[in-house]
């Protein structure tokens, strides 16, 4: 834990005149510290000042220690000291998306993330339960394809989800927008003979223009029962290249990162591989603090 870390701390700590409240608001603060880092580590953007946690008042009704994750909901950073075998789960953070276990050594300088659950049946967490910390991401990106999947099957009957545009849509409109040049490779990509289906989605991870990009999807039957699927990320408009630090991870059905790559200002990025038909798999894009994920049958 920095300097800075206990600060914060501090600041929280003198809003409590009762020393108990005040301690507890401490701890917590520097719980919720170190899951932040943690999560901030892997480009999971959070909100600490619309948590609960950052609240002056709310500490003084609840013993809460939650974090918002942008996108996802709130976890709980539940508070463990020295050597002990459980951590008390507050009867307020009981609508958390995940309970994450951080033990805190004595002198308050080392914290440590012991792993989490993602429900708890009573206000005693028993360490020994926790999974591990390193399967977060993965449980985070499950959490997201609880949400309605693309069915890539159903394009073949022309049927299209919200947001899944046809190569003649889109087209139509750039050029009414007059945002395409005919020089990207955006225009390019849209003009390759297809053999499947194709469809287009607009996707923004930020305000700036060169933060909008556009993801293609082919889809082409090789047998009855496997498809041949072609992914690609563009730039859109009148940008040449894709953002700098865009990653890009193909995801299987359990939240496994298949395949990856990072733009570093390509003009594009490419991903083929098969599967068959119910088969699940995923796309996370990230781009500096945001995530967008989309998850896709076959």
């Amino acid at each position: 834990m920095t300097a800075l870390n206990h600060q914060v701390a501090e600041k929280f700590y003198q809003h409590h005149s009762d020393p108990d409240k005040a301690k507890q608001v401490y701890l917590n603060t520097l719980s919720v510290q170190a899951v932040h880092f943690y999560l901030t580590c892997l480009d999971i953007k959070t909100d600490l000042e619309n948590s609960q946690s950052w609240n002056p008042l709310l500490q003084v009704l609840t013993n809460t220690a939650d974090l918002r994750i942008e996108g996802f909901g709130s976890v709980e950073c539940c508070l463990v000291l020295n050597d002990e075998k459980s951590c008390l789960i507050p009867s307020q953070a009981s609508e958390r998306i995940a309970y994450i276990a951080v033990r805190l050594n004595s002198d308050l300088t080392e914290a440590e993330l012991l792993g989490f659950v993602f429900s708890v049946e009573t206000e005693t967490l028993f360490l020994e339960k926790l999974q591990s910390i390193d399967e977060l991401p993965n449980y985070l990106y499950q959490l997201a394809t609880t949400h309605p999947i693309t069915r890539l099957s159903d394009w073949f009957h022309t049927v299209t989800e919200s947001g899944w545009k046809t190569l003649e849509m889109l087209i139509g409109d750039w050029q009414e927008s007059a945002a395409l040049s005919f020089r990207s490779p955006v225009f390019n990509a849209l003009e390759l003979p297809i053999t499947g289906v194709r469809r287009g989605k607009l996707l923004t991870l930020g305000d700036a223009p060169e933060e909008q990009v556009l993801l293609l999807i082919e889809v082409t039957p090789r047998t009855r029962s496997e498809y041949q699927i072609n992914l690609e990320l563009c730039p859109i408009g009148k940008e040449r290249y894709l953002p700098r630090s865009l990653h890009v991870s193909v995801l299987d059905e359990v939240g496994k990162t298949v395949l990856q790559a990072e733009s570093n200002e390509s003009e594009g990025l490419e991903f083929q591989f098969s599967g068959e038909r119910k088969e699940r798999f995923g796309i996370r894009i990230r781009l500096l603090g945001c995530i967008i994920l989309e998850a896709f049958e076959i």
